[in-house]
């Protein structure tokens, strides 16, 4: 009984601290200072996320879309320090794929207009003059020529250190990474050049032996006289073999461009040789002597 006790004890005591150390970080905002307008509630302190709304006299107008406009306290500072400011004075625009330096702009003010990387400034809209609360024109910020999209999907592989987007500016360097059991023997880096990607972004099985796969990946790399493959591998299966009278006693592997020599009890030689993923076979119609290297002995079944 004691022990539930001191427990809950400990786990009030402990919530106490969590709401404190909340609250001490998380502070107050003083009224703001609002020239030629109102808000409210009007208070001596807003807490942590309070909400402030405010509105502007004659002849002005929030720095914000709307004849009102709200901000929120966080942290000590407001989410946007409420101002009322000219009815005349434009506020900054949303151009696509560029940015502005200024929240708002005086009646006659130009407008600075800077692209994000990949996109330049259309010719003939790089101007923009505020006239009496509306832009007179505004900049066009488009593809540069020789700038790229978003690279082809690479199989096995992904994107490092680098966020996806729809464009990337001329000279841009990407670096890939293949998956666990896959390689790349070349550089892992694509670049932009003249509207196109650069490089060799493939990635290859690993170097192993078909029993050394995962069950997932075998079937990509072995194959049998009749199942045409990009694989490393050919493989004779058993029992498949009846046409040259003989029966395999177990599978065999061969590397892409092995050769290897079959003999059965008949002191014949079966020629196998792996090419263009496909196993090729030949008999000899004559007897020889055992001089090749490691032969296998097949029973002969004619």
């Amino acid at each position: 009984m004691c022990v539930r006790y001191l427990g809950f004890v400990l786990l009030a005591w402990l919530l106490e601290v969590f709401c404190v150390s909340a609250q001490i970080a998380a502070h107050p905002c003083a009224p703001p200072a609002l020239e030629g307008g109102y808000f409210i509630p009007e208070q001596n302190e807003y807490p942590h996320e309070a909400t402030l709304i405010y509105a502007c006299d004659a002849g002005r107008k929030p720095v914000a879309e709307g004849w009102w406009a709200t901000s929120s306290c966080q942290n000590g500072k407001w989410s946007h320090e409420p101002q009322c400011v000219k009815e005349n004075s434009c506020f900054q625009p949303t151009i696509p794929h560029g940015t502005c330096q200024k929240r708002w702009y005086e009646e006659n003010d130009m407008i600075t207009v800077t692209c994000h990387k990949g996109y330049e400034l259309k010719h003939g809209s790089s101007n923009a003059r505020c006239m009496n609360g509306r832009w007179s024109s505004l900049p066009v910020c488009e593809k540069q020529a020789d700038a790229c999209g978003e690279p082809a999907k690479i199989p096995h592989a992904v994107i490092i250190y680098q966020e996806p987007q729809d464009v990337f500016a001329s000279d841009s360097e990407l670096q890939f990474e293949c998956k666990d059991g896959f390689e790349s023997k070349n550089i892992k880096t694509l670049t932009c050049k003249s509207g196109s990607w650069f490089g060799s972004p493939l990635c290859r099985p690993q170097d192993r032996s078909p029993s050394q796969l995962p069950p997932g990946e075998r079937q990509d790399i072995t194959l049998t006289p009749r199942q045409p493959s990009p694989a490393r591998y050919c493989v004779m299966h058993p029992d498949q073999y009846y046409q040259y009278g003989f029966r395999l006693p177990s599978a065999i592997h061969l590397y892409e461009g092995q050769t290897q020599y079959l003999f059965t009890s008949s002191d014949c030689h079966i020629h196998a040789r792996c090419a263009n993923s496909r196993v090729s076979l030949a008999r000899c119609k004559y007897k020889v002597s055992f001089h090749f290297h490691h032969p296998i002995i097949i029973p002969h079944h004619l």
